[in-house]
């Protein structure tokens, strides 16, 4: 298994890059994503003035336990604050993903669009969209254009409990469309926690199994 969606002590998560790592590794995921808030509504601007220093510390984990798993680079950004400019272009090199969240309408899509090809040769996603007011067809239409890939997010396990619907098990009509399209998905526990870190995985694994889903490769 692995998790493609996790926060560290360099925006909102409250447990340290290694200590993730080593969790993950314990856990036997075979990959894990980094992808700290670097655009948030709600703040972690001064993030930015550490962004050389999050990536120094990506590198030297990578290189740590290349070994044992593989660590990808990447970053959760907010559609509804980020510009082009805001895009830390510098650092293309360092990233393996980039999350785009708080999609909320069509008028949202030409920024992604806009935001994405920016970032080739980046794999780019969708963070726990909700969906609402977005037509499916045309959304599966964007994302195949543009070759993004969506996220099966699990965080709700976590503060819901294991009996709480996930936000992807009420969407099944979104995620029926993805069959036989190039569309592609991702799996990510969201956790600002390393316990937090498998939370719901299994549960999203066998989702998409039963939906016939094809996961991104990195």
């Amino acid at each position: 298994m692995e998790s493609l969606h996790n926060h560290t002590t360099f925006s909102d998560g409250r447990s340290l890059p290694e200590q993730l790592v080593k969790k993950a590794i314990e856990s036997k995921l075979k990959t894990l994503a980094i992808t700290d808030h670097y655009e948030y509504f709600t703040g972690f601007f001064g993030f930015k003035s550490n962004i050389d220093i999050y990536f120094m510390v990506l590198r030297h984990l990578k290189k740590k336990y290349s070994k044992e798993i593989k660590i990808l680079a990447g970053l959760e950004i907010d559609l509804q604050v980020c510009e082009e400019a805001d895009l830390p272009m510098e650092f293309i090199d360092d990233l393996d993903l980039v999350l785009f969240e708080r999609l909320e309408s069509y008028k949202d899509l030409d920024r992604l669009a806009r935001l994405t090809r920016l970032l080739k040769p980046v794999k780019v996603g969708l963070a726990h969209p909700e969906l609402k007011d977005i037509d499916f067809g045309k959304l599966v239409d964007f994302l195949e254009e543009n070759e993004i890939f969506v996220e099966l997010n699990t965080s709700c396990y976590s503060y819901y409990g294991e009996k709480a619907p996930l936000t992807f098990e009420t969407q099944e009509e979104f995620f029926k469309l993805l069959k036989g399209r190039p569309v592609k998905v991702s799996i990510g526990s969201d956790a600002h926690l390393k316990d937090d870190l498998t939370a719901g995985l299994e549960r999203a694994y066998d989702f998409a199994e039963r939906m016939d889903l094809v996961l991104i490769d990195f």
